[in-house]
């Protein structure tokens, strides 16, 4: 399994650059862009985090591959690097 996560940013004050309301909304997209993906969710936060893979070691290749595949087309379609 993956989480995808992210973070939103603060300014020099050290207050967010979003309002709520669009950082809500930014979650929701993100949701709807990878809802249909097995094995990865979407987390949303002010803290500095990190991207960790939390698969079962006993998945085979060929999931792996698939979920590596679906992952490679979400960000390639939503244009993120």
């Amino acid at each position: 399994m993956k989480i995808i996560i992210q973070k939103f940013p603060f300014d020099k004050n050290g207050d967010p650059l979003l309002d709520m309301d669009d950082m809500a909304v930014m979650h929701d997209n993100a949701m709807r862009m990878i809802g249909q993906a097995i094995g990865v969710d979407v987390l949303s936060t002010f803290a500095d985090v990190d991207v960790e893979d939390i698969a079962d070691n006993k998945a085979s290749t060929a999931a792996t591959d698939d979920l590596e595949r679906i992952e490679r087309n979400v960000f390639n379609q939503a244009g993120v690097s």
